[in-house]
């Protein structure tokens, strides 16, 4: 259910504030309204009451900090980049059996569909007289950034996420989202959907890695850490030099 999984998720999100902070870790946005709002959450999830818009805009950057640490959020990873989503896809595929994947593949989304969608959002809000009120936030597809000062993969990675409000009482599943957007907006000058999908035979990723590494981008450059280092050694390993 809706409730159950925004409970789980709120969960993790506790666990990870909790122990960031009990450490020092700068949190993003922190606040004593950010923490009264968790907090109300925490009764709301617990209550048999309705629970307000899911996630609060307040804790979107939060969101994306803990995502980028492997906690699963319902946020959808994206990048400005498209080397870097071709990187994550060739790496993702080689610790697979070649056997189980047959292709990997990117999906590029046009900016337009959330700068129609913010626009409209905007004006009809506007027309009702509730700009900026927290409970009057519609279903449908968000744009969502996060400060990259505050983690270093959000900044290499070029990353940006995308989230999907679902109405409480009536939650859609049925549809995957490249077919919710095709839904929502379509191009008037009938150029086709603003959701692409790239694939590549999987046997082509050693190749990919080695010409993305040509080109300076390897696990190190998206992931600049010792970490990231050690995974873009790993790769070199993988490497089909021409």
């Amino acid at each position: 259910s809706h409730r159950k999984q925004v409970k789980l998720e709120l969960g993790a999100l506790l666990n990870f504030f909790d122990l960031a902070d009990r450490v020092g870790l700068q949190l993003p946005e922190d606040s004593q309204s950010i923490r009264e709002r968790i907090l109300k959450y925490e009764f709301d999830v617990n209550s048999s009451g309705p629970i307000d818009s899911w996630p609060p805009t307040e804790l979107l950057s939060f969101m994306g900090i803990v995502q980028h640490y492997s906690i699963p959020t319902r946020l959808l990873d994206w990048t400005r980049d498209p080397l870097t989503a071709a990187d994550f896809a060739a790496k993702d595929s080689s610790h697979i059996s070649r056997s189980s994947v047959s292709h990997i593949a990117i999906w590029a989304l046009h900016t337009s569909v959330f700068r129609a969608l913010e626009e409209e959002r905007y004006n009809s809000a506007k027309v009702r007289g509730d700009l900026g009120s927290e409970d009057k936030i519609p279903p449908g597809l968000f744009r969502v950034t996060a400060p990259s000062n505050a983690n270093k993969k959000l900044l290499a990675q070029k990353a940006l996420f995308s989230l999907y409000r679902h109405n409480e009482a009536k939650p859609d599943f049925s549809e995957p989202l490249e077919k919710q957007i095709e839904q929502i907006i379509e191009y008037e000058d009938g150029t086709g959907s603003p959701v692409v999908n790239f694939t590549l035979p999987a046997s082509e990723s050693p190749r990919l890695l080695y010409l993305l590494a040509y080109n300076g981008i390897d696990a190190s450059t998206v992931d600049p850490s010792y970490e990231g280092v050690m995974e873009a050694m790993r790769e070199r390993e993988l490497w089909d030099i021409p």
